[in-house]
This record gives C-alpha cells, sequence and structure tokens, in this order.
C-alpha cells in the first residue's frame, strides 16, 4: 500500500470528500495534507462523521503506518477489523481496506498468524447482502500473494500452497512491474516445501 496513486484532480468540501483527499494524500505519503485534512475534518458534526463509518479511522491509522507506528494501526483499527462495517448508513463502505491496514500491522510487528488471519478476512467472498465486493475483488491477488509469503515464512506448507494455487490460477497477464510478486511467493513457497522436506527425513 505504498504505491503513489498519481494525481487525485479535484475535490470537494463535503466531510466525504475530505476524507477521500486525506486517504488519497496518505497513500501517496503527504503526511502533512492528510493530517490537515483530519483536523478539518474531525471538526465535523457527530451525525455528518458517523456517515463516514471507519474512514475517518482508516486515515489516522494510515497516517501512522506512513511514520512506522505500527503499534498505534493496531490500536486505531483492530475492533474495526473484526466488526467489519460500521453499523448504520454509511458513505464508504471500508472493511477490505481496514483489514488490509491491520494485517500490515501485524506484519510489521513480527506477528504473522495475525496477519494471516487479517488478509485471509479481507479478501474473503462478500457475506450474504454485502456490499463491499468491489473492493474485495480488487484486493484478491495481492492478498494471496502476501498469505503465501506469511504461511511460507511460519512453515504451514499447505496453506501457503493453497493461496499460490489461486493466485498462479487468477494473476495470469499482470503488468510487468508486478511479475516480481508471482517470483516472489513460488520463492517463498519452494523454500518452505525444501525445509519441510528435510525436517522429514
Amino acid at each position: 500500500m505504498s504505491g503513489d496513486p498519481g494525481e487525485p484532480g479535484s475535490w470537494d468540501s463535503t466531510t466525504a470528500g475530505l476524507v477521500n483527499r486525506g486517504l488519497w494524500a496518505a497513500a501517496a505519503g503527504d503526511t502533512t495534507l492528510a493530517r490537515r485534512l483530519l483536523a478539518t475534518i474531525r471538526k465535523r458534526s457527530a451525525p455528518d462523521l458517523a456517515r463516514q463509518g471507519f474512514t475517518p479511522a482508516v486515515l489516522q491509522a494510515w497516517i501512522a503506518a506512513r511514520t512506522g507506528r505500527w503499534q498505534e494501526v493496531v490500536q486505531d483499527l483492530g475492533p474495526a477489523a473484526l466488526q467489519g462495517e460500521a453499523r448504520g448508513y454509511v458513505l464508504i463502505q471500508s472493511a477490505p481496506l481496514v483489514r488490509w491496514l491491520v494485517a500490515d500491522a501485524y506484519e510489521h510487528l513480527d506477528r504473522p498468524d495475525s496477519a494471516a488471519a487479517c488478509f485471509e478476512r479481507a479478501i474473503a467472498p462478500v457475506p450474504l447482502g454485502g456490499t463491499d465486493f468491489i473492493q474485495s475483488r480488487m484486493a484478491f491477488s495481492f492478498g494471496h500473494q502476501r498469505l503465501v509469503m506469511l504461511y511460507a515464512r511460519m512453515g504451514r506448507v499447505e496453506e501457503a500452497r493453497r493461496h499460490w494455487e489461486i493466485l498462479s490460477g487468477t494473476f495470469t497477464r499482470p503488468d510487468p512491474e508486478l511479475v516480481p510478486l508471482l517470483a516472489e511467493a513460488r520463492a517463498a513457497l519452494a523454500g518452505a516445501e525444501g525445509m519441510a522436506r528435510s525436517a522429514r527425513r
């Protein structure tokens, strides 16, 4: 989640517009702008903030992530990651993004089992009646790649292989800059399989 999303264009001044602009700034690494927008967002009315769901918390956590404060990410978003979506009417569905950020934080905190659990939930099929289908499908291949890496690291070969099979079967024509993701996952799985074979001898 560190790639520059490019030029965002113009934004409106609604709270939702400010939240989206803040998330865009955080994704681009402009934490100064992201902090300024978060401060403005926090001054909006309680009903308006409630309509934003978990996205203001996502913005706060993303700022923390950009500066390596991973425990704060877990503190800010851990409960939201368990819940999935804020209750009531919200303008932006954010469960996959919430869970991805928390998974990333757990991985940086050297808690690969918790990271894997969050990545699994980030790319899980949307429950009946759910509305975040597009977001979860956008993260699908990247989530499987991360899960191959995590399960291989933990020596959980069968789970790593299961995610590799899904990844290699669906991530068939990646852009050139994404090809190394396949090679990295393949190498991690091969290494874990080699260690497993050595342990059985």
